[in-house]
């Protein structure tokens, strides 16, 4: 996909999109940070900042980029109406595992691995994951996603 869509965060850009809605258009403000400091650093010295500041103010998506990002508009839509759905406590359950597990709560079980954690389940294992799964659902017991059993392949 082109553009710099590989380079975006998804939270900047849903951020964007908020303020946006509300109609904030002033300027804004962003910070320039390191997560960790290399092994044996006590601090950091940040260069080329002119360099970072032309590139943000070319800063654009590209017809790729863009058509990436309605995609993912209509996916999130149909989550939401898929969602409404559901008892909230089930959301809760997701929306934790969503967060604990690098935004994967729901994952195919394929040939009876665990596509999260690729733990091979043995049918007593698939018994007690859907014990504690709710509405059908089926969770893994080593990682505790979620698990969508493999209708093909």
């Amino acid at each position: 996909m082109g553009g710099y869509i590989p380079a975006s965060d998804l939270y900047e850009l849903r951020m964007a999109a908020s303020y946006l809605r509300r109609g904030m258009t002033a300027p804004a403000t962003f910070s320039l940070f390191a997560r960790a400091l290399p092994p044996g650093r006590g601090f950091l010295v940040a260069a080329g900042l002119a360099d970072c500041l032309t590139f943000l103010g070319g800063f654009g998506f590209t017809g790729d980029g863009l058509g990436y990002l309605t995609a993912l508009a209509a996916q999130v839509r149909r989550r939401d109406e898929l969602a409404a759905g559901l008892p909230d406590d089930v959301l809760q359950v997701y929306d934790r595992l969503k967060a604990r597990k690098d935004g994967l709560a729901v994952v195919e079980l394929r040939h009876g691995v665990c596509q999260g954690c690729h733990l091979e389940l043995t049918p007593g294992e698939l018994a007690e994951g859907r014990e504690i799964g709710r509405l059908g659902m089926v969770r893994c017991v080593q990682c505790g996603r979620l698990l969508v059993e493999s209708t093909g392949e």
